[in-house]
């Protein structure tokens, strides 16, 4: 059973979430905050931690705090 079978329509407009950064600029905190440290821990390089990460974040933008 699909979560949609159910659905019954009763607006004319949608409100969808961009996870993808297509439409929203959500890429870049997700590889400051998510991509590049789980990088580092799924593949055991933390002693390398902080050069790999400057090297993985260096083409982006700082995410805003």
């Amino acid at each position: 059973m699909s979560a949609l079978d159910d659905f019954k329509k009763d607006k004319r407009f949608a409100v969808c979430v961009d996870s993808d950064g297509c439409a929203m600029d959500t890429m870049h905190i997700k590889h400051f905050r998510c991509f590049g440290p789980c990088m580092v821990e799924e593949w055991r390089l933390e002693p390398w931690r902080d050069a790999i990460l400057e090297r993985w974040n260096a083409k982006r933008k700082a995410p805003l705090e």
